[in-house]
């Protein structure tokens, strides 16, 4: 097993991994419905350790969502995306002559689980101009 400092130490390493990130900054900044929960020099770093620990030394992480029927949602909404994600990442590592994402148990679901714990999805079910005709009717319903 390669400890993490060398594993990184890699030019390579490091220039896919910039790669892969700038793949996740453009799917969030095109996608109206999510954004950053944390600043850059934050992700980053969380990231990489992501990458080392799922892909690189399979070791992986327990996954508990904050809101079910919010992952369920984003699940549902943006699962295509990350595969296409996942797939392209294959497709580099496969260019830069790299293992990552080519063991048997290598899935975008772990990407999946790693974006819903580090950014924002808007709420989908949180339309105020909807919650504000229910309670009109509410109070109509009184009279």
């Amino acid at each position: 097993m390669t400890s993490f400092d060398k594993w990184y130490a890699s030019d390579t390493i490091q220039d896919i991994l910039h790669d892969m990130y700038q793949d996740i900054e453009r799917f969030i900044q095109t996608t109206p419905e999510i954004e950053f929960d944390y600043e850059t020099e934050t992700l980053y770093p969380k990231f990489v350790r992501f990458i080392y620990n799922v892909y690189q030394v399979h070791k992986k992480e327990l996954f508990e969502p904050y809101d079910q029927d919010m992952y369920d949602y984003f699940t549902m909404k943006f699962s295509s995306d990350l595969v296409d994600m996942f797939m392209r990442w294959r497709y580099l590592s496969t260019l830069y002559n790299l293992s990552l994402f080519h063991y048997v148990a290598d899935t975008s679901i772990d990407l999946e689980y790693f974006l819903f714990n580090h950014i924002l999805v808007q709420e989908p079910y949180n339309d105020e101009k909807q919650e504000n005709n229910i309670e009109d009717s509410i109070d109509e319903s009184d009279v």
